[in-house]
């Protein structure tokens, strides 16, 4: 399930599959809901619809089945 948050600083993904494209990136701290971090590796795209793609989306492989995040101390 995904949730767009139109004031998002930046949307993230932990699942691979999402994406149609892919780069890396300089590893990025990303802080949780429980307080713990977890690193964004790559960035890329993802397509809902031929109408609708994300860009940019942040991939973070450690989100998959965790809790939504959000910024914390100035990470992301």
């Amino acid at each position: 399930p995904w949730i767009i948050y139109t004031g998002a600083f930046h949307h993230m993904s932990g699942n691979e599959s999402y994406f149609i494209y892919f780069i890396d990136v300089h590893p990025t701290l990303v802080g949780l809901l429980d307080g713990k971090t977890t690193l964004a590796s790559k960035k890329g795209d993802v397509m809902f619809s031929s109408n609708f793609i994300l860009r940019n989306v942040l991939f973070a492989p450690k989100l998959v089945g965790v809790s939504t995040p959000h910024r914390v101390n100035n990470f992301i």
